[in-house]
């Protein structure tokens, strides 16, 4: 399943990067793809196609910016344009699903910026619960004993490019 796509900084969305519904916007794509519409054609294309609405992140001290322009594009198109924004800043994660997080990292450029990991984390049973049976765990959990451990798995991806434009799909 495709769950990410960093968007390229142009007016035009390809096609068969429309089910990727989680866009991370990093470096200078925060300028031009957000002045030439692409994020908005994006979003507008799966509106179109009556796909599920995106999830679009954005550094946090643009959030407001992003959301005003959205407001314009709607304007202008005369449509919804439904998403999701999220304000994102460097340091704080996001949750992906599937045991993907997406870590906002920080990037040197003149315009608000940043980048991106993308690990994985995995739940395992603590060894003291080993070989108990699941009833038993169950009722711990129950109880409020935290019988997991949260293990952070290896690096997928880390991003911090100024053109790319790409569709990842994570097992």
């Amino acid at each position: 399943m495709k769950v990410a796509f960093f968007i390229y900084s142009s007016a035009f969305c390809k096609k068969s990067l429309l089910d990727s519904h989680l866009v991370l916007m990093v470096y200078r794509l925060v300028k031009l793809c957000l002045c030439e519409g692409g994020v908005a054609m994006y979003v507008a294309t799966r509106g179109l196609y009556k796909m599920k609405p995106p999830t679009v992140i954005v550094p946090k001290c643009i959030k407001e910016t992003v959301e005003k322009l959205f407001e314009v594009y709607k304007q202008l198109d005369g449509s919804e344009l439904k998403h999701n924004l999220i304000g994102l800043d460097v340091g704080e994660t996001y949750d992906m699903g599937k045991g993907l997080r997406a870590k906002a990292f920080k990037t040197y450029h003149v315009i608000p910026s940043q980048g991106y990991l993308i690990y994985s984390v995995r739940h395992k049973l603590k060894a003291e619960y080993l070989g108990l049976p699941g009833k038993d765990i169950k009722n711990l959990k129950d109880s409020g004993v935290e019988v997991q451990l949260n293990v952070f798995s290896y690096l997928t991806a880390g991003f911090k490019f100024s053109y790319l434009t790409a569709g990842f799909k994570f097992n």
